[in-house]
């Protein structure tokens, strides 16, 4: 198989697991989000996760203009990766609590001044870098 194939589909289960578990643990601090899909919410909430990752490592490839650094990250890419994660949990907490899309339980810990979970924040700014480089270490045999 090619060695990006097989670091994409890689990407896709290692990010999908690694979001799915998160989503799992995470889930009940949350409330008003049953209308959203008629999968379980942890898979649709994971699944978009993976939307996510991919969409971010297009764009930075885009930026880069090579795909190849996916195999391989730099230190510096995985905090743009980081960076960039934190943005993107950042913008969909919003939107979703602006368009009352979902709401936070009390156990929730809001993060000051932004006024948003720190979970979902944590876990795209963790998760999206560490899924890239575990990807690129299986496509390289490390693992």
């Amino acid at each position: 198989m090619d060695m990006f194939l097989q670091w994409l589909l890689s990407l896709v289960i290692v990010a999908g697991i690694a979001h799915w578990l998160w989503e799992r643990a995470h889930v009940g601090l949350y409330t008003g989000y049953a209308h959203l899909t008629r999968l379980p919410i942890t898979v649709d909430a994971a699944l978009g996760d993976v939307g996510y990752t991919i969409g971010t490592v297009l764009l930075v490839s885009f930026i880069k203009a090579n795909i190849a650094w996916v195999l391989s990250p730099s230190s510096a890419d995985l905090l743009a990766l980081a960076v960039l994660g934190c943005i993107i949990a950042l913008m969909v907490e919003y939107k979703a609590l602006a368009f009352k899309h979902w709401a936070y339980r009390d156990t929730m810990p809001i993060l000051p001044f932004l006024h948003v979970g720190l979970t979902p924040i944590v876990q795209m700014t963790v998760l999206l870098p560490a899924t890239v480089w575990i990807a690129g270490a299986i496509a390289r045999g490390i693992f």
